[in-house]
């Protein structure tokens, strides 16, 4: 059990391919606010990305003479493979102090399962397993804070005095598991 005290909450988000289940990542980024330390990486899906995944990350991939390149918001942008992209978050975690916990906003019914999917099909499991601690989900705990709200989009509520009301909240939860 990791204890409050030691916990390093790392904020991740990942964009994909599509809404389902079945998505693959197309980004991944990630956040330690004690450092300012970031992790951001493009990830260059086999599949397709759905126009209504595109529309709202603005990833999109161009073939051109038998090559994919991919663009963010009309700017090419440089990607790697999945199992690249997540050594290289591992190593980035890794270096961070304390028990890691990874942090996303309804991550529990998105983010969660597909980068644990990711990380198994990579064969990433036991490298996961001895660097994450465990995973969070922002979202309840937001509705916790800010009862009655009719919207708990992210964006909308991260003024820093309630990051830092987050933050201390999410290590209790995460002691009392």
């Amino acid at each position: 059990m990791v204890k409050a005290d030691n916990i390093c909450i790392i904020c991740y988000d990942i964009e994909t391919t599509q809404l389902g289940p079945n998505a693959e990542i197309t980004q991944l980024a990630a956040h330690y606010r004690p450092t300012e330390a970031v992790f951001d990486r493009f990830v260059m899906p086999r599949g397709i990305i759905t126009p209504v995944a595109s529309r709202l990350t603005g990833i999109t991939i161009q073939n051109s003479n038998g090559k994919k390149q991919m663009y963010h918001n009309g700017a090419e942008v440089v990607s790697t493979y999945i199992h690249t992209c997540l050594l290289s978050f591992l190593a980035w975690i890794e270096q961070l102090p304390g028990g890691k916990v990874l942090v996303a906003h309804n991550g529990k019914l998105f983010d969660m399962p597909i980068i644990i999917r990711s990380i198994v099909e990579s064969g990433l499991r036991n490298d996961a397993e001895v660097t994450i601690a465990g995973f969070a989900d922002s979202l309840p705990l937001l509705k916790k804070i800010l009862p009655g709200r009719t919207s708990y989009k992210l964006h909308q509520y991260i003024p820093m005095s309630l990051h830092n009301r987050l933050n201390v909240i999410m290590r209790q939860e995460i002691a009392r598991r």
